[in-house]
């Protein structure tokens, strides 16, 4: 397994050609991950670890799915093979480290947004709430706050996050209790993640959020991606203007 030089990502676009998922263009790219091949130059199975994400493609090898200097298989790390023939082999390598999950597509359409729809939601705040783009301060909090460090936690640092970054944070009594951020970027989008404490869901907070964060995209000629990790986040994607794709497989790192 060789770890592949950042001059030379190029390699994997085909190998990944699969797998529909702007982590793999982020890496690709050099904004984000790191990528191993078999033949660095002409690879038939390869590995992109992005964030919490491992992707898999090509042919299935078992050395590919083990850990390595505790890269892979942290708690809650997510597993996506680009075909069903990576199953077996995941589930044997894996054993009770790893539970088989779905996952949900959402399409990827270019500009299909209504903004006239997205600005009603993004004004819909409460007067007890306040919505703020991220800033330095905030970035700061953020990061010092476990439930929400996802928002900026795949940027090195706020310079990082101001040059290629973006995202939205709704504030109650001072504290964040939601937001919609860049979980990664990439020379054409970025990888939405919306998180929302669990004392103030099902309120409507992440639909704001979302919808203040992909008006900043597409202001800025960014495609917003939307991955869905389960039905409820289908349901504000669809409400935002995106399409249900399909399920697809993955595995959890227990």
């Amino acid at each position: 397994m060789i770890r592949v030089a950042d001059s030379k990502k190029e390699i994997l676009a085909p190998l990944f050609s699969k797998i529909q998922d702007s982590l793999i263009l982020s890496c690709i790219q050099n904004y984000f991950g790191t990528a191993w091949v078999d033949d660095d130059s002409a690879p038939t199975t390869g590995r992109i670890i992005s964030g919490d994400f491992v992707f898999l493609a090509g042919e299935p090898r078992e050395e590919f799915i083990k850990a390595e200097e505790g890269e892979l298989l942290r708690p809650e790390m997510i597993m996506i093979p680009d075909s069903p023939q990576w199953h077996p082999l995941i589930e044997r390598a894996c054993g009770n480290q790893c539970q088989k999950i779905e996952r949900y597509h959402i399409r990827k359409e270019g500009d299909i947004f209504d903004r006239d729809l997205l600005r009603q939601y993004a004004d819909s705040l409460e007067d007890d709430y306040t919505l703020t783009e991220i800033d330095h301060p905030l970035y700061d909090s953020i990061m010092a706050t476990e439930w929400c460090r996802d928002f900026c936690s795949q940027f090195t640092d706020w310079e990082h996050f101001r040059k290629i970054g973006m995202g939205y944070v709704v504030c109650k009594d001072g504290m964040i209790v939601s937001g919609a951020s860049s979980y990664t970027s990439y020379r054409e989008g970025i990888e939405i993640q919306i998180i929302t404490h669990e004392n103030y869901r099902r309120k409507g907070l992440a639909l704001i959020c979302a919808s203040a964060l992909m008006l900043k995209a597409l202001e800025n000629n960014l495609y917003p991606n939307w991955d869905a990790g389960n039905m409820a986040s289908v349901g504000v994607a669809t409400k935002l203007g995106y399409h249900y794709d399909r399920p697809y497989t993955a595995y959890v790192a227990k």
